[in-house]
């Protein structure tokens, strides 16, 4: 069976092509929701060779199938009451659109009159606050301008008054009382550091000399024990006196020592006897990174200690650089005393 489109002011549906005009009538209300009397005013029409025929009765439908054409365009009647209804109903949509349309208009006008007051209740009170304002300028300018006058008076009167009482100090020859200045704290002397090191040498020298009359009194002893035993000396008596002898001598020498280094710092005391002159430390050779220069100075290669960044590849620093930069220079740094226990590969993770 031969398919036929419906075609309803541009909304198209195909259909089985039906026997009869009646049931073509059924079709159009079933697929167009229309009511069966409404369907019945549906003007049924077809184009052929540019010329547009309608289709009214049983034998124009007969006609229309035979001529093979797929295509039916369907039309509304004025005289139908479906087209009566249809505009009854348009006019009834347009006169509560226009009713609407007014309520909107009232309401406008009614929001700018308001807007009108609104804005004239805004503008006055400005204005109000415009003249208060202006009015606490001048106040505040008037003020300022007495303020500086009355300054200016008292500041003459004081000037008058410390003429007539100097005036007054030179009748009576009583001298102007002069504020002392506090005396200035007299600077401690500054350490010398040489004559530290000879007094310290000859402080050293005296204490082995004490020693040594230690060590030979010793020996003294040693051998008045043998002769006491022999019963020639009294071994009690002479000890003591050889105590209280080293005692005074040793007394005598931290006591000169003292002074003379107090006299130079003011602070050093020696307190311990057996005082040894200080000998020269010697030099320890820097160690030498070959091949790595600093990023900061450009040393190159780095001496002594290397400070190597644990996130930045091939970034060192000397001693120097690593003291002035580290806080410039955020990341961690490892420190390298010898280039025998630098690390190959350093990985390191940040937070």
């Amino acid at each position: 069976m031969e398919k036929l489109v419906l075609n309803f002011f541009g909304e198209e549906i195909t259909i089985d092509t039906p026997k009869t005009l009646q049931n073509l009538k059924q079709e159009i209300a079933s697929k167009f929701c229309f009511s069966p009397s409404d369907a019945a005013e549906i003007l049924v029409s077809y184009f052929n060779d540019l010329k547009k025929i309608f289709i009214q009765t049983e034998q124009d439908f007969v006609e229309f199938v035979k001529k093979h054409i797929y295509k039916i365009d369907l039309d509304i009647s004025q005289e139908s009451q479906l087209y009566k209804n249809s505009m009854k109903q348009l006019e009834e949509e347009n006169a509560q659109s226009k009713k609407s349309l007014e309520e909107l208009m009232k309401k406008n006008l009614e929001l700018e009159a308001k807007k009108k007051k609104f804005l004239e209740e805004k503008s006055k009170k400005l204005k109000e606050l415009n003249d208060k304002i202006t009015a606490i300028n001048k106040q505040k300018f008037a003020l300022m301008k007495e303020t500086s006058i009355g300054k200016e008076k008292i500041v003459k009167e004081i000037i008058t008054n410390q003429k007539k009482i100097n005036e007054l100090e030179k009748k009576l020859g009583i001298a102007p009382i002069k504020k002392e200045k506090p005396a200035k704290a007299h600077p401690k002397p500054k350490a010398d550091k040489k004559k530290i090191q000879k007094i310290a040498k000859k402080v050293a020298k005296i204490v082995k000399k004490v020693e040594q009359k230690k060590k030979e009194e010793k020996k003294k002893e040693k051998k008045d024990e043998k002769k006491d035993e022999k019963g020639f000396f009294n071994i009690g008596e002479i000890t003591q006196n050889i105590t209280n002898k080293i005692n005074d001598i040793t007394k005598c020498v931290i006591d000169n020592a003292n002074e003379i280094t107090n006299k130079i710092t003011g602070k050093i005391e020696i307190k311990d006897i057996k005082l040894k002159a200080a000998a020269p430390q010697k030099e320890e050779k820097k160690k030498i990174h070959q091949g790595i220069h600093c990023n900061g100075c450009g040393m190159n290669p780095i001496e002594g200690n290397r400070f190597k960044c644990a996130v930045c590849e091939n970034f060192d620093y000397c001693e120097k650089c690593e003291s002035l930069n580290k806080d410039s220079h955020l990341h961690p740094f490892i420190k390298i005393y010898s280039p025998e226990t630098a690390p190959i590969k350093v990985k390191c993770d940040l937070k």
